[in-house]
């Protein structure tokens, strides 16, 4: 087993994944393991995601809503930045 310095996290976390990868390899035998023993086929776990969801339509009250909701956000930053930066260079002396 190779020495390692206990006090450089980036080589203890580097000894972290190495063991984190060996342990998936080994979840990744028993898979295919056990998907043989039921005449289930091995496929990549990637492949066995289900697809994504599918995004949920808003209503027209609702689109309304979040588009007033932004609009007023964006006024009030415009707002603030003219505001702030009138009294940001009235200060400036120089």
């Amino acid at each position: 087993m190779p020495k390692t310095k206990k006090n450089d996290p980036a080589e203890l976390l580097q000894l972290a994944l190495t063991g984190l990868d060996e342990q998936i390899a080994e979840l990744h035998a028993i898979h295919t393991q056990l998907a043989a023993m039921i005449g289930r086929p091995s496929a990549s776990l990637a492949v066995e995601a289900a697809a994504p969801q599918k995004r949920r339509k808003l209503s027209a009250e609702a689109r309304g809503k979040n588009q007033r909701r932004r609009e007023s956000a964006l006024g009030q930053r415009e707002e603030g930045e003219s505001e702030g930066s009138k009294g940001k260079t009235g200060n400036r002396q120089g």
